[in-house]
């Protein structure tokens, strides 16, 4: 078996090219099971839209992990009713770029509430991502 571990600073490097794309994008919240890969059509219903900053999130940190930038988040759209089941991630333009758990302890992204009812707004409390070795 082949080995091949990355450098810090290519972790960094990498993880700091993909939050970059999140700037001035979204997230979006969506019922049911995550798609097995980023370009699978969504299978739930959107429940809300929650608008990043730019920048979203931090430079990645000497642990290699990019945080979330809380008061990026500029609004949250609520439309529809149910229990998250996953995230995606959008550039500005709308282009996917990746599919994330969600919930209210250890998920990707943890939010204030996993049920959404009708005017609720879903609150991101945190979200670390980090690029493996």
């Amino acid at each position: 078996m082949a080995i091949h571990r990355k450098a810090l600073i290519t972790r960094q490097a990498k993880m700091d090219a993909y939050t970059a794309l999140l700037n001035g994008g979204s997230v979006e919240f969506w019922t049911g099971t995550c798609p097995a890969l980023p370009s699978d059509a969504d299978g739930g219903t959107l429940l809300a839209t929650v608008d990043l900053g730019n920048p979203a999130f931090s430079a990645t940190d000497a642990s290699g992990i990019a945080s979330i930038i809380l008061g990026s988040l500029v609004s949250n759209i609520q439309v529809g009713l149910g229990d998250i089941g996953y995230a995606r991630w959008k550039t500005s333009g709308g282009a996917t770029v990746s599919i994330t758990d969600a919930g209210i302890t250890t998920e990707a992204v943890v939010v204030d509430k996993v049920a959404v009812a009708a005017g609720e707004k879903v609150t991101i409390l945190s979200c670390a991502l980090t690029e493996p070795m």
